[in-house]
């Protein structure tokens, strides 16, 4: 290769560290909204038979073993005492590796009754509508290069709680919307309570802000100022 460019600081470094070749760094444009962000919580849950009466958190993507799953049920189990039980969390996704064990931790923690089980890969479809239904998404990852997970949650206006891991936390220190902890069960547990007492109104101008920021003109005029600069002569 003659360069590159990459969507997180992480992997800019790591990159750095194995080639001299220029390099720069771009942030990820949000994905175009493929759900009208008019869609009230109540019209979401409804599309994906969802109690509206409740509250959900969601986790959503494909499950392996470093996006740390198991960590976010430990900490939801902690977390029942100090919250109503009006609040639920969503398990969306496709298993990459298998389901059982997971079934198996849910029920010794006796959170069944807590979590809405939607197993499978997510249809293009209805992926739009778990954010707009939830109060927010959580990324319990223990590792992390980066995640596109953040800018669908920017994109619905939808908070985020993130570990301290790869390029996750940069997307947050850097535009805000939501909360970093540490990957452990007591750092998502703390994580989750603040989140439950934080409105959706209180991150509603970092929203804007990575709206009008993370735009795929902005994105393309970048890439190619650095192209010209870099590598016409």
């Amino acid at each position: 290769m003659d360069g590159a460019f990459t969507l997180s600081q992480a992997v800019e470094a790591a990159l750095r560290a194995y080639t001299p070749k220029p390099i720069a760094f771009f942030w990820h444009p949000l994905f175009p909204a493929e759900v009208d962000l008019r869609t009230t919580r109540e019209e979401a849950c409804n599309r994906l038979n969802l109690p509206p009466d409740k509250q959900y958190l969601l986790f959503i993507g494909l499950v392996r073993p470093y996006k740390g799953l198991d960590l976010l049920l430990q900490a939801w189990a902690s977390v029942q005492p100090h919250i109503t039980p009006k609040w639920q969390l969503i398990v969306a996704g496709e298993f990459y590796e298998p389901e059982a064990p997971y079934r198996a931790l849910v029920e010794e923690l006796g959170i069944a009754e807590r979590v809405v089980w939607r197993p499978g890969f997510v249809p293009q479809a209805d992926f739009g509508y778990y954010f707009r239904a939830a109060h927010a998404l959580i990324l319990p990852y223990r590792t992390a290069t980066q995640s596109g997970h953040p800018f669908w949650a920017y994109q619905y206006e939808c908070p985020l709680l993130v570990t301290r891991v790869g390029g996750l936390h940069e997307v947050v220190e850097a535009f805000g919307g939501g909360f970093i902890v540490e990957p452990s069960v007591e750092g998502l547990s703390e994580g989750i309570q603040r989140l439950i007492h934080t409105p959706q109104e209180a991150f509603w101008a970092d929203f804007m802000r990575a709206k009008a920021e993370l735009r795929w003109e902005t994105f393309a005029a970048r890439l190619w100022a650095w192209v010209q600069e870099t590598f016409v002569r």
